[in-house]
Order: structure tokens, then sequence, then C-alpha cells
């Protein structure tokens, strides 16, 4: 019996894996807030998950939390959802769903994405974009640009003009650097 318990943790571990990481945001070298990640693997399931919580002072003192969740079934994103809600200003949700003829949004039909999604911004978090020429923006709803910049840092290019750059070494993902409404933002792995 003890061997039988023994093969199954076994078998269940092999088959499911959690991974946890954690960002401290940084602006004008300050720590403004947090993001706390996690990976979930089951048989042919990832799933992604953000959250993040963050305190901005300037003009005017706001509190932003958001979150993303994503499902990925055999390499392909089957859902994604992104909620942004800026304490006593706004709050947003935005969904999209793959169903058999194509991709839905929360908005209407997404007509412009002909082919499954295989890469979103928060999948990054977790793998390194390697061969990826376009990505899945969570906040947006679309397909945004990404470029190789050099070896391991890798940058995404928004409609707006904005930018944001990912840098990875041996052990994923240790910085990514934004350029947001508000400024430049870091985002630094913790240890």
């Amino acid at each position: 019996m003890i061997l039988f318990l023994l093969l199954c943790t076994t078998q269940w571990s092999a088959i499911h894996q959690i991974h946890d990481k954690q960002f401290e945001v940084i602006h004008n070298n300050k720590n403004i807030g947090s993001i706390y990640l996690q990976s979930n693997e089951f048989r042919d399931t990832i799933e992604y998950k953000l959250y993040s919580n963050v305190f901005a002072e300037g003009f005017v003192n706001m509190r932003i939390e958001e979150s993303i969740h994503n499902v990925f079934v055999r390499g392909y994103l089957e859902k994604a959802s992104h909620h942004r809600h800026i304490h006593h200003l706004s709050d947003k949700y935005s969904n999209l769903w793959h169903e058999h003829d194509g991709y839905y949004t929360s908005e209407g039909k997404w007509s412009a994405q002909p082919t499954l999604i295989a890469h979103s911004v928060l999948q990054f978090y977790f793998k390194e974009p390697t061969q990826v020429n376009e990505v899945f923006s969570e906040q947006l709803q679309e397909m945004v640009p990404l470029r190789k910049l050099s070896d391991r840092k890798y940058q995404l290019s928004l409609p707006n003009g904005h930018s944001t750059i990912f840098h990875y070494d041996d052990s994923g993902l240790i910085l990514v650097e934004s350029n947001t409404t508000w400024g430049a933002v870091q985002f630094k792995v913790k240890s």
C-alpha cells in the first residue's frame, strides 16, 4: 500500500507542477508595489495567473489593482481575462475565449485573429519568447509585435508608441522595463 501511494504521489508530481514568482514594481527608484504570479501545469493545460497591487503617487495618488488569468490547452490560448481597478477612478474588465470558429471578446467577436493564439504577455513571465514575432496582449485584447533586441532581451511594441522590454538570464525573467503613461516603470524579480 505504501509503495502504491508513493508511486501515485510521484506520478501526480510529474504531471502537476506549480511555479510561483514575485516581482517588485519600481518607479523613480522607489518600490511602489508588487506583482504575484503563478503557473499551474496539469497534463495538457497550463494556467497562468497574475495579481498586482501598486500605489502611484503624483498629481493624484491612486491605488491600482490588476489581475490576469490565462488558460492554455495543448499550447494554445483557450481563455484570458483581465481586470484593472483604479480605486475611485475606473474599473475595466475584458475577456477573450476560444470557440470552434474563432476567438470572441467581451466587446464582441474579434475577427482579426484567424489562427490560434500561441503566446501571451503573461506567459513571458514564465517562458522566454524565443522565435516569437507577435503576442496577445491581455490588457489591449489584441496581438502586438515583439522583436528580439539582443541575446535574451525582447521588446514589445504597443500601438500608443510605448514599449516594454523583457530581460532574461538562466534563471528566467529577471527584469521588465515598461514605458507607461506615468513614466518608466521596472518590475524586478524578488529573490
